[in-house]
């Protein structure tokens, strides 16, 4: 992703456009779409949140104390002033837990409500009405000359009694204060420090109370309700549960003292919510009031250090861009600014909360940043010096909080110190000050890293069947093909790649490079450079993307790569059917080529005839390939090969085969006579025994006189016909047809010669009248495929002649694809013409051979009307010369 810790400019938002999103990936897309900044809603707590910049950049607000409530179905910020209700009880307007300070009389003193539980104190007798001073309930005059302050906190309470005079504080009820305490849900237990913890159901503590502390108003630094000045005298407060009893015992020593400074006060604080810090002193003694102390105490009260957890559960794994902590800086000891430094430190004990002291223990572990500030309002310096925001970063603490979360910890600990990073400071007393805790917050940058790329297969330039891990390629300069991604779409990544010898991080590297900047989501690829690579060598290689603030992302996997520029051996081939430069079987005999390399790697073999279409077969590595060729055609053939191994290497190797050629199959019907008419002899040479019988059987209106070459069958044009039992010819190979006929009738399509189908003509050699603009023609026609309307048709445009005696012909030639119609006018010369159309089928009737009729619709049809002699058939393409030499016999 891209940005920088500028504040991102905030456009108008869309319609669709909201201020928080169920999900980061939502918040993600939005504030991209937006331009404004998302907050993700389940980040949301009292004490953080999550929000998306439209840059992509995530920022994690972290505080110490709660700073925003939850009413109904939105966060508001936390409010502690006072407001009075209806029955005159008094609460504040948004604070972490139920709080409701009571109106007097036999009320309770205070109700709080957490986590389901609720704890009740009563004061041991009746309370006045109580007097709200912003966030704090006064109750005047609980006892002579005592007042009780209820302040409300974020999370809980303060309860101060302000003891005004010494006649007060003689006072015996002072002594001990048993408060009545209600617990509904909840289970006290008195800590060893001198707090108390109370335990929900399920045993986690819901609210405490810091061990208590009372001081009074000697020394230069003026004492409030809120806090003892820096030198007053304070000492430690009792308090315990017993049973239904909290029992608060003040310090009797301070309380009868004669030279205590009045007002004094005497503070036991509660809260419900474990404040995330604590703070340790050197003489481990307490100073509970809610300030944060650091460094040595000018009146020689010990050294201080205040310790914050911060949470980092919601950012773990995270790429940090920058990590910075703010506090408010309340009082220091010199008019200078004087330097405090921020250090990562040990944890202080879960059982240590709400600012309690923990022991001199936690570890300054590392220096993170130095700040200096002042903020002296005691007089000394000529003027008031006002409270002071400061702000800790660098990389010293961007860099702790990335090692942090890479580590998945929940929280880390940053301690402030007045001990610089040379080691000098802590016991300079000019060094001295005091931040409010409530003030203190972490705030962090973070940045998805980009996805982790997915390999993508090589190119088919490059490689052919091993294109994936592990791949082999066939050159030494091959573009390694990823596919990148980032959760931010449309950033901009680069890639980085690495080859290495092995599939290991300290394997030899071979070389690296880096390709971009790529859009996301894209692919991009990186060319390995020259001389990298070995040919036969196997190498790993890996890539991640890294965004434009130089944030890497994950590798993939190592991927393997085997460079393969060896052709292979060329294949073998034999037949036995057909052998090697000598003539072989007959046309049409099924052969075996048997393919065989001694490359182990052979993937495939791509082969062909006479250069004819290719039909790749898939390789036996080690052993022979077969694969099936039914020659069409006799004569000398070439069978070609192309071997390829699995990286796409090749080599061509050739067998030359002579096919040997099919002794003529024809049949002639001379139709002389009705015994002659089933001759449907052979007359080809050499003579071929597997003609089948083609005998020709007279049927309908067929008589027999006078012919072109003798007698003629005479068809009367309605029924007449003579046709065979079986096919004669397959008019899905090359074959041709031939007859003398005599037209008698014209006008309607009429048929010569043809072969059925079940539904129509085989082919038809006819004459149709519609030819030649209706001049009429002679036409051989041939159907595609057994059905009406897939016939074409070759038509002469010599045009028939009525009563006179025409030699016609017509051929298919498979090779060539065409038909072809002739028509001889002067049969001493061959004198005549050809007509041939484009055609195409591969189907074989199985009906009869027909002479004076054809087949249409699935019936007979187009009946000759006329005299028929002299039929002949071959399966085989005449040539012009050659038919011409049957007109002229």
């Amino acid at each position: 992703m891209v940005g920088s810790l500028a504040t991102p400019v905030i456009a108008d938002a869309a319609p669709a456009c909201a201020a928080e999103t169920a999900t980061r990936a939502a918040a993600l897309a939005m504030a991209a779409r937006c331009g404004h900044d998302v907050e993700v809603a389940p980040a949301v707590s009292e004490t953080s949140r999550v929000t998306v910049r439209p840059d992509g950049i995530s920022v994690l607000e972290q505080h110490i104390v709660p700073v925003r409530v939850r009413r109904g179905d939105r966060w508001v910020g936390v409010d502690t002033r006072l407001k009075a209700g209806s029955d005159g009880s008094v609460a504040p307007l948004a604070a972490a837990v139920g709080l409701e300070f009571g109106k007097g009389g036999a009320d309770p003193l205070v109700r709080m409500t957490t986590d389901g539980g609720t704890i009740e104190l009563r004061w041991p007798s009746p309370l006045p009405a109580p007097v709200v001073e912003g966030d704090t309930a006064v109750y005047r005059s609980v006892l002579p000359g005592v007042d009780l302050r209820m302040r409300a906190t974020a999370a809980g309470f303060g309860q101060v009694l302000v003891v005004r005079n010494a006649e007060a504080a003689a006072n015996p009820a002072l002594r001990a204060l048993d408060y009545r305490l209600t617990m509904n849900g909840v289970t006290a237990v008195n800590r060893a420090d001198g707090g108390i913890d109370f335990t929900g159901k399920a045993g986690a503590v819901v609210a405490s109370t810091a061990p208590g502390l009372m001081w009074d108003s000697s020394g230069a630094d003026r004492s409030t309700a809120r806090g003892p000045g820096e030198t007053a005298r304070t000492a430690a407060v009792s308090a315990a549960v017993s049973g239904a009893t909290l029992r608060v015992v003040p310090d009797a020593g301070l309380l009868t003292a004669r030279d205590v400074a009045f007002p004094l006060y005497v503070d036991p604080p509660f809260d419900a919510t474990r404040q995330k810090w604590a703070y340790a002193r050197s003489t481990n003694s307490n100073n509970n009031d809610g300030i944060a102390r650091v460094g040595a105490s000018p009146d020689g009260g010990g050294t201080y250090r205040s310790f914050f957890e911060m949470q980092l559960g919601a950012i773990a794994g995270q790429n940090i861009v920058d990590a910075r902590v703010y506090t408010t800086l309340t009082h220091s000891s010199a008019c200078a600014a004087t330097p405090v430094s921020l250090y990562a430190t040990a944890d202080f004990p879960s059982s240590v909360a709400n600012g309690t002291r923990t022991t001199w223990s936690p570890a300054l572990h590392e220096w993170l940043d130095e700040q200096w500030g002042n903020a002296n309002e005691a007089g000394g310096c000529g003027y008031i010096q006002p409270d002071k925001p400061m702000e800790f970063g660098g990389p010293a603490l961007t860099g702790h909080v990335q090692y942090a979360v890479n580590q998945y910890w929940s929280f880390t600990t940053l301690g402030l110190s007045t001990r610089r990073q040379n080691g000098t400071g802590e016991s300079t007393t000019s060094y001295w000050k005091k931040f409010y805790p409530s003030t203190f917050r972490m705030t962090v940058w973070y940045n998805n890293p980009p996805n982790e790329p997915s390999a993508r297969p090589f190119s088919a330039s490059e490689c052919y069947q091993a294109c994936t891990n592990p791949a082999v390629v066939r050159v030494t300069q091959p573009r390694l093909p990823v596919s990148v991604a980032d959760p931010q779409n449309g950033s901009l990544v680069h890639t980085d790649f690495e080859v290495r010898a092995q599939a290991s991080d300290t394997a030899t590297l071979v070389t690296s490079g880096r390709s971009g900047p790529t859009a996301t989501p894209g692919n991009t690829d990186w060319q390995v450079p020259a001389g990298a690579l070995a040919d036969g060598g196997t190498y790993h290689w890996r890539a991640r993307s890294v965004d434009e603030m130089n944030m890497p992302g994950p590798w993939t996997p190592f991927q393997q790569l085997t460079v393969d520029k060896a052709a292979p051996a060329p294949a073998a081939v034999n037949s036995a059917q057909y052998p090697s430069g000598r003539w072989g079987a007959v046309v049409g005999t099924p052969g075996t080529f048997t393919l065989q390399t001694g490359s182990p790697d052979v993937a495939n073999y791509a082969w062909s005839i006479d250069g004819g279409s290719v039909t790749t077969v898939a390789a036996t590595p080690g052993g022979p390939t077969s694969v099936g060729v039914t020659p069409a055609f006799d004569m000398a053939h070439t069978f070609s090969v192309v071997t390829r191994d699995r990286a796409g290497n090749t080599s061509t190797s050739s067998y030359a085969y002579r096919v040997r050629p099919r002794p003529d199959r024809c049949w002639l019907w001379t139709l002389h006579d009705a015994t002659a008419a089933d001759t449907g002899k052979a007359e080809c040479s050499p003579a071929d025994t597997t003609i089948t019988p083609a005998n020709g059987t007279p049927a309908g209106g067929v008589t027999f006189g006078p012919g072109y070459t003798g007698n003629a069958a005479e068809l009367n044009g309605t029924s007449g016909q003579v046709h065979t039992a079986l096919p004669v010819l397959d008019n899905a190979a090359s074959f041709t047809v031939m007859a003398w006929v005599r037209l008698d009738a014209a006008g309607v399509s009429r048929t010569a010669v043809s072969q059925d189908g079940v539904t129509v003509s085989a082919f038809a050699l006819r004459y149709d009248p519609a030819a030649n603009a209706g001049a009429g023609g002679w036409c051989f026609t041939a159907a595609s495929s057994d059905a009406a309307g897939a016939d074409t048709s070759a038509c002469t445009t010599q045009t028939p002649v009525v009563g006179q005696w025409t030699h016609i012909a017509g051929t298919r030639d498979t090779v060539t694809g065409k038909i072809r119609a002739f028509a001889m006018g002067d049969p001493q010369s061959c004198g005549g013409e050809m007509a041939e159309a484009d055609f195409v089928g591969s189907w074989s009737a199985s009906g009869r051979f027909a002479i004076g009729r054809g087949r249409t619709g699935g019936a007979e049809a187009g009946f000759w009307a006329g005299g028929v002699d002299d039929v002949r058939a071959h399966q085989r393409v005449l040539s012009a010369s050659e038919i011409c030499q049957q007109a002229v016999k």
